[in-house]
C-alpha cells in the first residue's frame, strides 16, 4: 500500500450500516428539544414564502432579460444574414 491508495477513486466503498435515529429520541432530555408556538411557526411560513416568492420573482427578471437579449441577437443574425446574400 502506498500514499496513493488512499486516493484511487476506483477503490470499493464500503457499506455505511443504517443508523436508526429515531431509537434515541426518547433519551433527549425535554429541555433540549425544540420549542414551537403556533404564532412563530405560522410567522416563520411566512417569511419563508415571502422569501421564495421574492426568489422567483427574481429568476422571472432574468428570465425577461435573457428572453429580450435572446431576440435582439436574432434579429441581428436576421441582418447579417440578409447582408451575406445580398
Amino acid at each position: 500500500m502506498g500514499f496513493f491508495s488512499k486516493l484511487n477513486p476506483f477503490k470499493k466503498k464500503e457499506k455505511v450500516e443504517d443508523i436508526d435515529l429515531t431509537a434515541n429520541i426518547g433519551n433527549i432530555p425535554p429541555e433540549m428539544m425544540p420549542k414551537f408556538t403556533g404564532e412563530a411557526n405560522v410567522e416563520n411560513m411566512k417569511a419563508k414564502m415571502d422569501l421564495v416568492l421574492t426568489q422567483m420573482q427574481s429568476l422571472n427578471v432574468r428570465y425577461e432579460t435573457l428572453n429580450s437579449r435572446l431576440e435582439r441577437i436574432e434579429q441581428m443574425i436576421q441582418e447579417i444574414y440578409k447582408v451575406a446574400k445580398a
